[in-house]
């Protein structure tokens, strides 16, 4: 079966970048496997499997798992995740340049690379209002889902 072109790009995390996916539930972040993310995979076959049982979204584990940790700017719920990065700059300085994606409501994603040497947990809300850490034990879903 000929990759179409969403499939190329999560191909691409997983092949490329060696980033382990799983599929999520079309139109959710649920996820889709038994396990959640700790069904994550890079094998092409698997993938594939995946992909064929119908439209569905596509995260990956964040941490160690795939060596990202991403700040999750919420804009939903009433949070005003954009005050709270410029706060936290505003006290310690410009967050690095990074990649950056946006999010179905409004939000962004900040993909950092994890430590090597140590653990970056979840957390909502704790560093400001509307941001969480997807860390160990988090996923994000990604583009272009």
């Amino acid at each position: 079966m000929m990759p179409t072109s969403d499939q190329s790009v999560v191909f691409g995390f997983a092949e490329q970048f060696g980033v382990p996916i799983f599929p999520c539930r079309a139109n959710d972040r649920r996820p889709a496997t038994t396990h959640g993310f700790k069904d994550a995979s890079t094998d092409r076959a698997t993938i594939s499997r995946w992909g064929g049982n119908g439209p569905c979204n596509w995260a990956m584990p964040t941490g160690k798992a795939s060596g990202f940790v991403v700040l999750d700017v919420d804009m939903k719920n009433g949070h005003d995740g954009v005050s709270s990065p410029r706060s936290i700059e505003a006290k310690h300085g410009s967050l690095p340049d990074t990649a950056m994606v946006l999010t179905p409501t409004g939000g962004m994603h900040y993909w950092f690379r994890a430590p090597a040497d140590g653990v970056i947990q979840n957390s909502t809300s704790q560093i400001g209002d509307g941001l969480a850490i997807r860390g160990a034990g988090g996923y994000v879903l990604i583009p272009p889902s």
